[in-house]
């Protein structure tokens, strides 16, 4: 993206009762709730391509985002995960409502380390996707 110095290389975004398709497909019931505080990754190292897969222009292309594949871009967003925990866990306003992690029982509520948060990045972290679809060319 083009970032210069003095700009972040995080930032966090929140919202209510989100985790995205990939982690967490039950939301709470009874009364209860949950947010996410979620770390996006700007101006990452890794570089992916995308590349035609064949000469049809229908067939979507193929993308590679190659996400996470240096190693600064993991220690990163890892340690964001680890700043981004600290703050819902030990923050004024939320340390005292806070139960867990969600779903209940996942225990990353707990990590304290960037070491602790490297495998939940690596399983569960994701770029954004788009499912692309042509429609037939202009005539």
């Amino acid at each position: 993206m083009g970032l210069t110095p003095k700009q972040p290389n995080i930032e966090f975004f929140s919202t209510e009762s989100y985790g995205g398709p990939k982690q967490y497909t039950d939301q709470p019931f009874g009364g209860e709730s949950t947010f996410s505080i979620i770390p996006e990754l700007f101006s990452p190292v890794s570089k992916g391509f995308v590349t035609l897969k064949s000469k049809d222009p229908l067939e979507n292309p193929m993308v590679d985002h190659k996400y996470l594949e240096d190693p600064l871009d993991l220690l990163v967003l890892s340690e964001a995960c680890r700043f981004a925990n600290e703050i819902v866990m030990k923050g004024a306003g939320t340390k005292d409502i806070i139960q867990g992690s969600w779903p209940a029982g996942s225990g990353h509520s707990e990590y304290t380390s960037r070491e602790d948060w490297v495998s939940f990045v690596k399983k569960h972290a994701t770029t954004c996707k788009w499912n692309l679809r042509f429609g037939a060319p202009m005539t």
